[in-house]
């Protein structure tokens, strides 16, 4: 007599394996198109609604909430649907309760909580790797890991220089992430589209400026948040820009000018190592560190998560590259979005009107990049 057969369980639903960034991406893309015109509303809202979304509150859920979850979606890989369900819980009841309320217990606990779970699970897939420049993203995601924390104690603690050089530090830690994954993304797709045209590509991966940034951010880091060396630490972060922009240079990407998804890659790079070059400049005169901080912010990391986000998905949903009017579309806004909130940056009579131009080109970017997900977010 033959068994009947079974039906999945609930049990075998919550184990199946899921990819963490068809869940985080569109989360990561729908929360920057909603969270930066909230943030400049929130400015001449009276009732402060939105009080976590106002002035070091938004770099906060900047960096810690959309950031730190388009880390997720990229180095979460697979994971059970209640292991994945139970982050992506931290996560939104952290968004939510910081927006609204980021003086709260609550905001205060699941922030950090959040961070510190994406590096118990992220960190240590990194520590078998053999060489130094692979295993230095144990510590630095580990590092980036604690920072949430480290700003929910100090912002009770510290002083207002104090908790500015952690938000300083916690920026060029991301840049320093970006410039790893965006290296291992674009080196070799570069080198493999160059191939094709019959062409070898001799820079690829660049080992010895890829150490050197490393050490360098590091460094400039560790002397902004433990000791507050501006000047310093502003050399060495923008002989970390010139350093990038020469490993951009030896990829030899306008040679694949035929590929809008490699160019928007590339751009995001040349955002980054603008927005470096400009940060430590600006430590160093002391002057404008906003403005540069969004050329960062702005340019490198929106540039970059778009263009990864998607480039991502289609790779492997659809098997196929992102459509170029996508690309396009996507790089525009975010170029827009940076000019105008540098410009906001600079204290110009017309800050107000830049701001709200830099936040709609924002959101067209990322309403466009979540527009790519929805479809299949869920599946």
């Amino acid at each position: 007599m033959r068994k009947p057969t079974l039906k999945p369980t609930q049990a075998t639903a919550l184990t199946t394996k899921v990819s963490a960034y068809r869940i985080f991406f569109p989360l990561a893309a729908i929360y920057a198109a909603l969270a930066v015109p909230l943030s400049v509303y929130a400015l001449s809202d009276s009732s402060a609604i939105f009080s976590g979304l106002i002035g070091i509150h938004h770099g906060h859920e900047m960096l810690f909430g959309f950031a730190l979850a388009l880390v997720a979606g990229y180095l979460l890989g697979t994971l059970p649907r209640w292991q994945l369900a139970f982050i992506v819980g931290v996560w939104i009841i952290a968004r939510f309760s910081y927006v609204i309320w980021p003086d709260s217990l609550i905001a205060a606990i699941f922030s950090p909580l959040f961070a510190l779970l994406l590096a118990w699970y992220v960190a240590p897939k990194f520590l078998v790797a053999k060489k130094w420049r692979n295993q230095a993203l144990t510590p630095l995601l580990i590092t980036i890991g604690l920072f949430p924390l480290v700003f929910a104690i100090g912002y009770h603690y510290f002083d207002a220089l104090s908790l500015q050089n952690i938000m300083y530090g916690m920026i060029l830690m991301l840049a320093l992430l970006m410039a790893y994954m965006g290296g291992r993304m674009i080196a070799p797709a570069v080198a493999g589209e160059l191939q094709k045209q019959g062409i070898t590509l001799e820079a690829r991966l660049q080992p010895h400026l890829e150490g050197a940034t490393i050490i360098l951010l590091s460094a400039a880091a560790l002397l902004l948040v433990l000791f507050s060396f501006h000047v310093l630490s502003g050399l060495l972060v923008m002989a970390t820009g010139i350093i990038l922009a020469i490993r951009l240079v030896r990829w030899n990407l306008w040679r694949c000018y035929l590929r809008p998804d490699l160019i928007g890659l590339g751009i995001g790079y040349g955002w980054l190592a603008i927005g470096v070059f400009l940060f430590g400049l600006a430590l160093l005169v002391d002057q404008y560190q906003t403005a540069a901080l969004h050329v960062i912010a702005v340019g490198a990391i929106g540039s970059l998560s778009t263009g990864i986000m998607v480039r991502v998905h289609f790779q492997r949903s659809r098997r196929t590259l992102p459509p170029n009017a996508f690309v396009v579309i996507s790089m525009s806004c975010i170029g827009v979005a940076t000019i105008y909130r540098a410009l906001a940056g600079l204290g110009l009579a017309e800050q107000e009107n830049y701001l709200i131009i830099a936040a709609a080109a924002w959101s067209m970017a990322f309403v466009t990049v979540a527009s790519q997900f929805l479809p299949r977010a869920l599946e």
